[in-house]
């Protein structure tokens, strides 16, 4: 049996973050959750998933300030980042961009179905 992927599950909201956590993990993935960016960053540093489920608003260290954090440490080709959020502005979604996320979307938006249907497509892309 192969390995199964690791994903990090970075979600401050309780709903969401069980949700995510509990959907993947019966899809197989071996999956951690960070209720928060602080927390989320030492949990890279322990061990680094092969991708991260990020949400942009969090208390202490918010999504943003995870993705400077995965490219100051020199991860951001290590692994993917998606982006799961609430805010639906394009500048948000550009400041995401450019601090190395490589998928976004709204969770409001989106089915947990389709959700793990992006969780796939990025793996499938490394």
């Amino acid at each position: 049996m192969k390995d199964k992927k690791y994903i990090l599950v970075i979600e401050d909201d309780q709903a969401y973050g069980r949700v995510f956590t509990r959907k993947l993990t019966h899809e197989g993935y071996e999956v951690k959750w960070a209720k928060d960016g602080e927390e989320g960053l030492k949990m890279i540093d322990e061990k680094k998933p092969d991708l991260a489920i990020v949400d942009l608003m969090m208390p202490k260290i918010d999504g943003f300030g995870v993705l400077k954090g995965i490219q100051d440490r020199g991860f951001q080709d290590d692994f993917k980042v998606v982006i799961a959020t609430n805010l639906s502005q394009n500048i948000d979604r550009e400041k995401a961009d450019k601090l190395g996320a490589d998928d976004y979307f709204v969770k409001s938006n989106l089915s947990i179905k389709k959700m793990v249907d992006k969780v796939r497509e990025n793996l499938s892309k490394n």
